[in-house]
């Protein structure tokens, strides 16, 4: 599988992601370098995992639907784009795709996630006070006896840096992770 994941605080969100992309069918590696974590505009970050092939199609659509609506994607923040990629992923028939949105609105650092394995719901993992780092993670962590995040984290390393060895440490598992990351960041006062 791959992986992608996003920690966040009250003041930034840091999205992260290997570089493997797989043929979903076969479990064939199609790239090492593939970044499955876009900016889909200044104040949003989407990160997606699974069927690469729906996930594209999910995002080109949603595009194509703002486009079709005169809505300007610039303006979309994190929680109307979590429920419409949701409710789009919902119409694509046998689809497993995971996508993950973070972001800023209304003076806060915003992260939610849904998954077709878990019937489309929606969690939200957004950091509620100034002490709480809150993370998702889409992938390979869910692999047999994988260490779960937390136990990388550590307040005195920079969450690039725990995100980097977590990633790594997931590769050394998991063959269909690489250590080729890819990185994406907002802060509140950009």
């Amino acid at each position: 599988m791959s992986i992608v994941m996003a920690v966040a605080n009250m003041n930034r969100v840091v999205v992260k992601c290997d570089g493997t992309a797989l043929d979903f069918e076969t479990s064939e590696i199609t790239s090492e370098d593939y970044e499955k974590i876009i900016y889909l505009n200044d104040d949003c970050i989407v990160g997606y995992i699974g069927m690469i092939e729906d996930c594209e199609f999910i995002l080109n659509e949603y595009r194509r639907l703002a486009e079709e609506s005169n809505v300007d994607i610039n303006t979309l923040k994190p929680t109307t784009v979590i429920y419409d990629l949701c409710e789009l992923a919902k119409g694509i028939e046998d689809s497993k795709v995971s996508f993950l949105v973070a972001g800023r609105e209304n003076g806060r650092i915003l992260l939610f996630g849904f998954t077709s394995a878990d019937q489309y719901e929606i969690n939200n993992f957004s950091p509620v006070d100034d002490e709480e780092i809150k993370y998702i993670t889409l992938g390979s962590d869910i692999q047999k006896n994988a260490v779960q995040y937390p136990v990388y984290y550590r307040a005195e390393k920079a969450i690039e840096t725990t995100m980097n060895d977590y990633i790594r440490y997931i590769a050394t598992i998991d063959a269909g992770v690489n250590s080729n990351i890819f990185t994406k960041k907002l802060k509140i006062n950009d």
